[in-house]
């Protein structure tokens, strides 16, 4: 039903699916259906009801775990960790409680050895580290990220960790590391032929080159991303870079 569209009709069979296991005694089936009421009641609207029932199926699984040693039941509670983090993250505005579940899921998905699974959270993680000013805490997780990505040799996430990471250097004080990241994301990004995130990257590293003194190479950033927004038609993002085109020049 949550497939179909029907919200409303998926949530009634998980809530009866819930409750024949608590009746039962199923504890393992309880949480796994209890993680599926939150994604309809998430569909829904009802995030307060969703994390609320993220939380029990966590606490059910990590039960059905300590009980049978399964880890199944030890990813599912990782699972269920995840969600109820990104929906206190995203929805709820909960930051505090969001990073605490995102550290304890992490820690978990580390146990697991589940590489693909724990990038996704680190990424939501560092991302919230840095937008509440724990700099040093997000600069860890992007190069947890970096070192998963390279790896695995997805290059794709490990462009997203190095402009990350350039960002965050910056806010850091650390520009030397910041323009060092941010090179290499740009040259990655050429290489996949990613002309929005090079140009998004260029506009990044212009900003860090500015903060070193170096105007002609934040000119010559600023130029290429000019460049590349013109190509692809993204004139919102010409708009911006004009703006610091002219700031330069200024």
């Amino acid at each position: 039903y949550l497939g179909l569209g029907s919200p409303e009709k998926a949530l009634e069979h998980f809530r009866t699916a819930a409750r024949l296991g608590h009746e039962i005694g199923y504890t393992r089936d309880e949480g796994y259906a209890l993680m599926s009421v939150g994604a309809a009641l998430e569909q829904l609207g009802d995030h307060s009801g969703a994390a609320e029932a993220y939380r029990r199926a966590s606490e059910l699984l990590d039960k059905a775990y300590r009980e049978s040693g399964m880890l199944g039941e030890l990813s599912g509670k990782a699972d269920a960790l995840a969600l109820l983090a990104k929906l206190l993250h995203r929805s709820l505005e909960q930051p505090e409680e969001a990073l605490i579940t995102y550290r304890v899921a992490a820690d978990t998905y580390r146990e697991l050895d589940d590489p693909d699974r724990l990038r996704k959270l680190l990424l939501g993680m560092a991302g919230l580290c840095w937008r509440t000013e724990r700099l040093e805490e997000s600069a860890r997780g992007y190069e947890e990220v970096l070192e998963l990505a390279r790896t695995r040799g997805e290059r794709s996430h490990e462009a997203v960790a190095l402009a990350s990471l350039s960002v965050v250097y910056r806010d850091l004080g650390l520009l030397r590391e910041s323009l060092r990241r941010g090179r290499e994301a740009s040259v990655l990004l050429r290489s996949l032929g990613d002309l929005q995130a090079e140009a998004y990257v260029l506009k990044s590293l212009a900003d860090s080159y500015g903060r070193c003194g170096h105007y002609s190479s934040a000119l010559s950033c600023l130029r290429r991303s000019l460049r590349l927004r013109r190509r692809i038609g993204d004139e919102e993002g010409e708009i911006v870079v004009l703006y610091e085109l002219a700031k330069v020049y200024n």
